[in-house]
Formats: structure tokens, sequence, C-alpha cells
């Protein structure tokens, strides 16, 4: 499955969620809850592979990526300390090394400031985990921020190849169904 197939099937799960669960940023439900919830719509378009929350495991093992634990946001594969990591959500094969995306979701309570050590530590988590020369090698990286006041769930930055791609989305493909999840950080608008 290519990277353009496996975005815009995230971004019809996401679709699903605002059509059916709106009502979670309404209520102002937990990070958690509006994460399994998008895990379960995006499931549907993903029948041959397993999408889980908060899963730690890697094969047998404890997933786990490498940190400077006095730095707290640099996660390197060389590092020689090693921290166990619960991504939001992960499209995988369970048992195989078949690794699609790996999603994270904060309430935008918690990226008002872009300094803040939660946005930096996840951003820096999916440059991790996205690594073509890492221990996990997932396709895609998605970052989304969840708008409880404007009922709006957004992907804000995309990974690929241990690198954030969003100012270069083009090369994933056509993203006429996307593009009103994607926020511009360089113009600063919502395309929605």
């Amino acid at each position: 499955m290519d990277d353009e197939e496996i975005f815009d099937k995230i971004c019809r799960g996401i679709c699903d969620f605002e059509e059916m669960d709106i009502d979670l940023l309404d209520k102002n439900a937990s990070e958690r809850s509006i994460s399994h919830k998008l895990a379960e719509h995006i499931q549907r378009y993903f029948p041959n592979h397993n999408v889980d929350c908060e899963y730690n495991r890697n094969e047998g093992d404890i997933k786990k990526l490498r940190s400077k634990l006095n730095v707290g946001v640099n996660l390197e594969p060389d590092d020689l300390d090693a921290k166990a990591v619960f991504p939001d959500i992960i499209i995988h094969k369970r048992g195989k090394k078949v690794n699609l995306a790996v999603i994270e979701v904060k309430k935008e309570k918690h990226v008002v400031e872009k300094d803040s050590n939660s946005w930096n530590l996840d951003k820096k988590k999916l440059e991790s985990f996205t690594k073509e020369n890492g221990d996990y090698k997932y396709k895609l990286g998605l970052f989304l921020i969840a708008y409880t006041k404007d009922k709006k769930l957004i992907i804000n930055n995309v990974f690929e190849g241990g690198e954030d791609c969003t100012g270069q989305l083009d090369k994933i493909g056509e993203l006429d169904r996307c593009k009103k999840y994607l926020k511009l950080e360089a113009e600063s608008l919502w395309i929605r």
C-alpha cells in the first residue's frame, strides 16, 4: 500500500469521525476517548491490518524509542537509553514488520505553546517512528490536533522518512478529499 492510499484512508476515517462522533469534541472528551473512536473509524478502511490505540509492543518486546533521559525530547535511534512509548494510534500487522502509520492526537490546550514539551515530544516520536533506518519504519506519521471549541480534527503535521513533509504534501498525491483536514502553517489559515 503506497503513502497516498494510506493517507487517503486515514482522511476518510477522520471524515467519518467528524460525521458520527464530533460530539466527543463538543463534550471536551479526553484525548484517549477521541483517539479510540478515531481508530475505530480508521479500522474500517484497513480491514487487513490492525488499528490499535496505545499499543506498546514490538513483536514480543516493549515498544521503545531511544532517548537521553535528561533532555526528554531527544529521541534518536543511536542514543544509549531507551524510553517505552505508547503511540496514540498505529496501523500495522501485529507480530509482523508491517507498519503503515503512526498517529499522535493532542487537544488544542496542549499545543497552545508550540515549544511545550508535550508538543515537541510527540513530533520527535513521529520523526523517530518514521525513520527509514529506524527500528519501526512506519510509512507515515501524523500529528493531529483536536479543536474542541471549533469541533475540528486537523492534521497539523505529516512525517515521512523521519522528516516533517507537511510543506511538500503534494508528493503524497492528489489531496482533494483531504485538504479540508490540513492546516497550512506557512499561510496560517485553515483549509476547510
